[in-house]
């Protein structure tokens, strides 16, 4: 999973947020498919911990850019923020509980990668006119 300008909103902030978090599952996949590097239950514990963090944080600044813009679906938008951070949830417990690094990691990865390119692409267009 790779960012590309395609992704782009065209709000600097916005965008800047949405790549660091696709570089961030990017390394993942990476470290996943490398027979070279092996994820570490510590690496994936991390990933996890900087995704909660930077994810919830970048929703929160969305969210406060869409109330500010007016934008009419923002209680629709934070249900699918708040399942999200669910889910991710979820998998850390997964996670917790299981120890199955490799297994994990793809799931997540994958999950990662569906979710966000379809939201990116699909859901935060709809707000990007209610707050440039």
């Amino acid at each position: 999973m790779e960012w590309s300008s395609k992704l782009e909103l065209g709000i600097q902030t916005v965008d800047t947020q949405h790549k660091n978090i696709i570089e961030r599952i990017d390394r993942l996949e990476i470290a996943l498919d490398s027979q070279a590097t092996s994820v570490t239950y510590p690496r994936l514990k991390e990933a996890h911990e900087f995704l909660e963090s930077y994810v919830g944080s970048h929703f929160r600044e969305e969210e406060e850019m869409m109330e500010k813009g007016g934008y009419p679906d923002l209680a629709a938008h934070k249900l699918m923020h708040a399942k999200f951070e669910n889910d991710l949830a979820k998998f850390r417990d997964d996670l917790d509980h299981t120890g199955l690094i490799t297994h994990a990691t793809a799931k997540l990865v994958r999950y990662l990668s569906s979710w966000f390119i379809d939201h990116i692409k699909n859901e935060d267009p709809k707000y990007v006119p209610y707050v440039k």
